[in-house]
């Protein structure tokens, strides 16, 4: 007899014996709604729950669509923001006379209206009380201005020479 040919170095090598498990044959299909064991080292089908890796902590349940999963942030008060932004400004603007007292007394109302507010739902408490304070602080130096202004506007008509100018103010703070 012959001896077989020695074998090709270009051959592909022959599988090993002990390989990937083989498919199940054709055969009656598992019923309707049977989960299946998914093949060694594929990933489970969609939708069912995965084993967690050596090592990995367990996850934690998904909240349900529509279920927040934190507390809601508390709502703010904007009445209490738009009265310490007004007072701010009216801060700023006091200094003009007559025109610098509407500003802090809107940031006043709007202070009033954002405590209220705040005793409602529970946030701009600390804001309200600061617009309530700078509003008003506010609006006693636009009131002290303005009745500056007011008492010595007479000093200051057009043909005045500066002498009577000068004459007119230390008469008024004098108190004459």
């Amino acid at each position: 007899m012959s001896e077989p040919p020695p074998p090709n170095p270009f051959d592909p090598p022959k599988p090993p014996a002990y390989g990937p498990p083989q498919p199940p044959a054709y055969g009656q299909p598992p019923a309707y709604g049977q989960p299946q064991p998914p093949a060694y080292g594929q990933p489970p089908a969609y939708g069912q729950p995965q084993p967690p890796a050596y090592g990995q902590p367990p996850e934690y349940p998904v909240p349900a669509y529509g279920q927040p999963s934190f507390a809601p942030p508390k709502t703010s008060n904007g009445l209490a923001i738009a009265a310490l932004v007004v007072a701010l400004v009216g801060l700023l603007g006091c200094w003009f006379p007559f025109f610098g007292v509407v500003l802090p007394a809107v940031a006043l109302g709007l202070g009033i209206a954002g405590l209220v507010r705040s005793r409602k739902i529970g946030s701009g408490k600390g804001m309200a009380i600061s617009a309530l304070i700078v509003g008003a602080v506010a609006l006693v130096v636009a009131i002290a201005i303005s009745v500056y202004v007011l008492r010595f506007v007479d000093c200051f008509k057009p043909g005045m020479t500066q002498q009577q100018q000068q004459t007119c103010t230390e008469d008024k703070i004098r108190g004459g």
